[in-house]
């Protein structure tokens, strides 16, 4: 089962049939309260998609049993998640992240094994 995954102002408009600068132009300084007095914005339902892959490519990272590549991560976050990106993506991202490559995450493995 696929976990719940947000939505896009872009995928919004086009459920709605409406453009994407409709969309934001209409959520824009609109605001919600919550029941224990909490406003919060519109624009926080909608995450930016950079923000949004940047959180399941750690989620990916924390969970995984054996370093996975860059190319293995692609396959993964677009089977599991639905999130196509290009290998060179998630290398970006995992770079921006502060992430080390996949040999390096294999060393730093092995000398955690070692006794």
């Amino acid at each position: 089962m696929k976990s719940l995954l947000p939505l896009s102002q872009k995928e919004l408009a086009k459920k709605i049939g409406l453009t994407p600068s409709s969309v934001s132009r209409a959520i824009r300084g609109k605001s919600i309260d919550t029941p224990w007095g909490e406003e919060i914005p519109l624009k926080n339902f909608f995450p930016r998609p950079k923000r949004f892959r940047k959180e399941l490519l750690k989620q990916l990272l924390e969970t995984e049993a054996e370093p996975l590549s860059d190319e293995a991560i692609k396959d993964r976050l677009d089977k599991e998640f639905g999130v196509s990106v290009s290998r060179r993506s998630v290398a970006n991202l995992r770079k921006e992240l502060k992430i080390p490559a996949t040999w390096k995450r294999k060393q730093a493995l092995i000398q955690q094994r070692k006794p």
